[in-house]
């Protein structure tokens, strides 16, 4: 089965470097097979005979910690997740030469239905989110950089892990994850 997994925080602003292809040995390290890696910032494809998400997860985190002695949220989804994602992404208004305006934010798990109600109350108008279970689609016309609601801010509200893709990196992993 295809699996991809998002790392938070690989290779951003100078922090957490790790060689993507030493982040892909260490996958196949872990058994898993075809990996592949979408630019520097911890995004893989991969294939497993392993079923459960949050247990892959949970080995690829220990992984880094063990190899590079970095402590890095994992989120794995499958390729159906994603796909589904990807069908159902409501911003289509936007074209893809824009995609810097539009994302995905991934989740460890479904919040709570207030928490997500917190954290809509901090949405104002230009900026849309939508939660669809253990993700939040996003549109931020004014860029990412103009709006308070950051990686970290979103965590807190939602009380879940969040890592979050432009809209033009989920197109790349849907894409990838169907070879």
């Amino acid at each position: 089965m295809v699996y991809i997994s998002l790392l938070r925080g690989i290779n951003v602003g100078g922090k957490n470097k790790i060689k993507m292809e030493q982040i892909k040995t260490l996958y196949q390290e872990l058994g898993h097979t075809a990996v592949r890696s979408y630019i520097q910032s911890g995004n893989l494809v991969f294939e497993s005979s392993s079923i459960n998400t949050t247990h892959m997860a949970q080995e690829i985190k220990q992984g880094i910690k063990e190899h590079f002695d970095l402590d890095i949220e994992s989120l794995v989804i499958t390729h159906q997740e994603l796909d589904t994602i990807y069908q159902d992404f409501p911003f289509k208004m936007e074209p893809l030469e824009q995609a810097s305006t539009l994302a995905v934010i991934f989740l460890s798990e479904i919040p709570t239905v207030d928490n997500v109600e917190i954290l809509m109350s901090y949405v104002h108008t230009p900026e849309q989110f939508l939660a669809v279970g253990k993700h939040l689609y996003v549109y931020l016309p004014n860029g990412f950089s103009k709006t308070k609601l950051t990686n970290i801010f979103i965590e807190k509200k939602l009380k879940v892990v969040a890592t979050t893709r432009n809209w033009k990196t989920v197109t790349k992993l849907q894409e990838l994850s169907q070879t």
